[in-house]
């Protein structure tokens, strides 16, 4: 999976900021400002960012997700072909009932081999967007929890490609549209960057002092994206995570952590 998008250069990107408008938005605390909470209140907050990643934000490695569902549909579907092949041929049941099964081991390795390409493709498409997020972020002199936000949207975003909702009809097909497009950008380079650029823009509405405006994200990308697929990602990606956006991030953690330690 090749990247199609580049980050402008600083000038362009100083150029589309100065569009930006401020807003108002709770800012990230720091390990400083809570030196003067006491540990009881910090350990209750940690109690209840671990409650929530149990619960509505539980993490899902969806690449071995993804690869496991495949390996048994396909184990299954040899398996099957592979009684009928000794019911319908007394004969020859046992050569062609082993016949099956060396085929179906051949055909499983090469299915294992081809998921473990493609997840290490993935990962190196994601650390390229990854960077260009903290890039795009420093330039824009953002915080760059937003970065990290955004990678956490799109990673829960993606790993819907392999779960299921259960609710009434129209919903559960909403959400199974939502996870076919997921599945989509783990497959599609432009549908991943699409998603990936969307994120960050969720991210920097909800989390940063700055009203971005969906069009500077099509700018960004340099005529790659028109505003309106990011519009309509973005819905998309909302539906999909429930509008669960608020969830514990490492950071969080981290400066909990260090808001228990001794000042001196």
């Amino acid at each position: 999976m090749s990247l199609l998008i580049s980050l402008s250069k600083r000038s362009d990107i100083k150029y589309t900021m100065t569009n930006l408008s401020m807003i108002t938005t709770a800012k990230l605390e720091d390990a400083a400002s809570l030196y003067s909470i006491s540990i009881e209140e910090i350990a209750d907050r940690v109690m209840v960012m671990q409650h929530q990643e149990t619960t509505s934000y539980r993490p899902v490695d969806y690449l071995r997700s993804s690869a496991s569902v495949t390996t048994t549909t396909t184990t299954t579907t040899y398996s099957s072909s592979s009684s009928s092949s000794s019911h319908h041929n007394n004969n020859g049941a046992y050569e062609s009932s082993s016949s099956s099964s060396s085929s179906s081991l051949h055909e499983n390795e090469s299915l294992r081999n081809r998921n473990e390409r493609f997840n290490e493709e993935h990962r190196q498409s994601r650390a390229k967007m990854c960077y260009w997020c903290y890039q795009l972020a420093d330039i824009c002199k953002l915080s760059r929890h937003a970065a990290s936000r955004s990678m956490i949207y799109l990673d829960r975003f993606l790993a819907t490609a392999t779960t299921t909702t259960t609710i009434n009809n129209s919903i559960n097909n909403n959400a199974s549209n939502n996870n076919e497009r997921a599945k989509q950008c783990l497959i599609n380079p432009r549908e991943y960057q699409l998603a990936a650029m969307t994120t960050l823009y969720i991210s920097i509405k909800l989390h940063e002092p700055l009203a971005l405006d969906a069009s500077l994200m099509a700018e960004i990308s340099h005529g790659c994206y028109t505003t309106f697929e990011i519009l309509q990602m973005e819905k998309i990606i909302l539906q999909s995570l429930q509008w669960n956006m608020n969830g514990p991030t490492s950071q969080e953690y981290v400066t909990l952590y260090l808001g228990l330690l001794d000042p001196r």
